[in-house]
């Protein structure tokens, strides 16, 4: 007789082949795409507990399993796709090779891509995390110094992005990439009604500034100088 303590644990129970542990995971994506499908659409208000059980295909329980109330389920949305941006702005940093220009465009191809083709993503990366709770401001708050952090890393080590002296590498970067978010939102709220390469073209001209701000400025303290001060 085997002794008790050396005996191999009892096989989790699967159903159809899956374990419990993929069962909830399935179940926790479905009620992640029930929520992008009601908040993109419809707005945080209208993704009542029922609403989303009903657009999933579960039972309140289930709900309850993976988050803990309306609020976690749209930070949850936010989160995965905020993953999603920044997996898409990597690949397109590695395609733009060593040129900052090429890295921009097909950072911003990417961005605006992605909103483009589903204007949900749009409507909760941009809009119905704000004003929620203090805590979704922050996680807002952060998600988009995160992509700050994520542009400066692609763009400092390029030869032709250079800062003036005394010019704030954080700074100029958080101005560039909020000045993307707005035209984000402005082209969200147009209906999308300029095309996708107008509105990267629009917004290249922002980020050619990189290559030329060491140029000499005949008012500037520090013209003609390049730097990398990160404070």
């Amino acid at each position: 007789m085997a002794d008790a303590a050396t005996s191999p644990p009892p096989p989790r129970r699967s159903y159809g082949g899956a374990t419990d542990a993929q069962r909830r995971a399935a179940r926790r994506e479905r009620l992640l795409d029930a929520g992008l499908a009601i908040i993109g659409s419809q707005g945080y208000a209208a993704a009542t507990l029922r609403a989303v059980c009903a657009a999933a295909g579960l039972t309140e329980r289930y709900f309850y399993e993976s988050f803990a109330n309306r609020e976690a389920l749209l930070a949850a949305v936010h989160a995965r796709l905020v993953d999603e941006l920044r997996a898409g702005l990597l690949v397109a940093f590695a395609a733009g090779g060593d040129s900052a220009q090429a890295r921009a465009r097909a950072a911003l191809s990417a961005f605006f891509g992605m909103l483009r083709a589903d204007p949900r993503k749009s409507r909760v990366l941009l809009f119905e995390m704000l004003g929620v709770s203090p805590a979704l401001d922050g996680q807002h708050q952060r998600a988009g110094q995160d992509v700050v952090r994520l542009v400066i890393e692609a763009f400092r080590p390029l030869a032709d992005t250079r800062l003036p002296e005394g010019a704030s590498e954080s700074m100029v970067f958080t101005g560039l990439v909020g000045a993307v978010f707005h035209v984000a939102i402005r082209w969200h709220l147009g209906r999308y009604e300029m095309p996708v390469t107008r509105v990267v073209e629009s917004c290249l001209v922002l980020f050619r500034a990189l290559g030329a701000a060491d140029q000499p400025d005949p008012g500037g303290a520090g013209a003609g100088r390049s730097t990398r001060n990160a404070s």
